[in-house]
């Protein structure tokens, strides 16, 4: 009698690697526009799905990966254009798909005071407003 053994793979963890690679999903968008539409269409998919999960950082999560920038980098203190621009109308989204508070927000991304959420939300919100809701 032969005994068969077989090697079973332990599960995959996130790497510290993994979350510093680009993201997994490339996705073009041909304007802003176009882009947040996805993302609050993407948003009202998943929510549903994800009880447990917070609303906020499910709307950084998808904004994330249709801005293509890492988690890691968007809780970066870089200030460099490529990743305020996106950090900032992150924040934007957040705020509109979430309502969560500004405190909450400004540690999902990094900032260390809610004054940046704010001056964040001045910057973007008229553009991006109305785009969620017309997406949603």
């Amino acid at each position: 009698m032969t005994t068969l053994l077989l090697a079973v793979a332990p599960p995959r963890l996130p790497s510290a690697a993994s979350q510093t690679a680009a993201p997994s999903q490339s996705i073009k968008f041909r304007n802003d526009a176009e882009r947040y539409v996805w993302i609050a269409a993407e948003f009202n998919r998943r929510s549903p799905l994800s009880p447990g999960s917070s609303k906020g950082q499910l709307a950084r999560d998808i904004a994330a990966v249709a801005f293509g920038i890492t988690i890691v980098d968007l809780r970066s203190s870089s200030r460099k254009a490529c990743f305020t621009d996106p950090r900032q109308k992150i924040v934007c989204i957040i705020r509109l798909l979430s309502r969560i508070s500004l405190p909450k927000i400004a540690g999902l991304v990094g900032y260390r005071a809610h004054s940046s959420v704010l001056e964040a939300l001045d910057k973007f919100a008229g553009e991006i407003g109305p785009l969620l809701k017309g997406g949603a």
